[in-house]
């Protein structure tokens, strides 16, 4: 491992070559454990076993259980849940994110799931706009901020 020797310490521990050979094991969890197997303690040891095959540092087994879990929630979206849980909220908004080509249809996206629509709303749309830009929010959105052009002269100082 060339970059292991020449990163070293820590950050050699953590490359990212555990988590590019992970994604096949999605598979086999949501066929085990369904495709929400992230409330699966099992499913977790699991992700992290394999993933100490290569690399065994806790960085990694995160990394290699976050990327799982937004895999699976690619695979079944309909069962996404858009409650007050912060898990749930999370993946929602990334949900939304990567199934959108626009800030206001991931906005919507994500108002459209129900539930907690405010929350998971503002997370998805603060992704978005990073993403997008604030040129892609709507115009007659931003028109309904108060205070709009006071927001705009503080942004600029």
């Amino acid at each position: 491992m060339v970059m292991r020797k020449k990163l070293g310490g820590i950050i050699g521990l953590c490359v990212a070559d555990a988590l590019m050979r992970i994604l096949p094991l999605a598979f086999y969890l949501c066929s085990s454990y369904g495709a929400n197997f992230t409330g699966n303690d099992e499913a977790y040891k699991i992700i992290h076993n394999v993933s100490s095959l290569t690399h065994a540092h806790q960085r990694s087994h995160i990394a290699c259980g976050v990327y799982l879990a937004i895999a699976a929630s690619l695979f079944d979206a309909p069962d996404l849940k858009s409650g007050g849980y912060v898990v749930d909220t999370l993946e929602a908004a990334l949900w939304c994110l990567l199934n959108t080509d626009s800030y206001e249809s991931c906005v919507l996206k994500a108002v459209n799931l129900g539930e907690d629509t405010d929350t998971v709303a503002a997370v998805a749309g603060g992704l978005a706009g990073i993403y997008y830009g604030y040129e892609a929010i709507p115009q007659k959105w931003t028109n309904q901020i108060a205070r709009l052009d006071y927001i705009k002269e503080l942004c600029e100082m």
